[in-house]
């Protein structure tokens, strides 16, 4: 089975417990493979190809984390 243009839900990556949220995404293509007749015994193999996402800071504190990273790499913000 093959899905295009599929779009990420604002809470997609929730499960990771990251601190972002996708703004907007899509995946270009999605393809699953289900073996039907030996589900228990064989994988299912899921791909997914030209994946692009808009991801935000979930909340001030993650913003906060990402200037303290930006600083420490490239030395020009302040860390509060």
């Amino acid at each position: 089975m093959q899905l295009r243009n599929v779009k990420l839900r604002r809470d997609a990556l929730r499960f990771l417990d990251l601190p972002i949220d996708i703004s907007k995404g899509i995946v270009g293509t999605l393809t699953l493979k289900v073996p039907w007749k030996n589900l228990k015994t064989e994988p299912v193999h899921v791909v997914l190809d030209q994946v692009f996402a808009l991801a935000l800071p979930r909340t001030a504190e993650a913003v906060r984390d990402v200037l303290c990273v930006c600083e420490r790499w490239y030395g020009q913000l302040t860390c509060g």
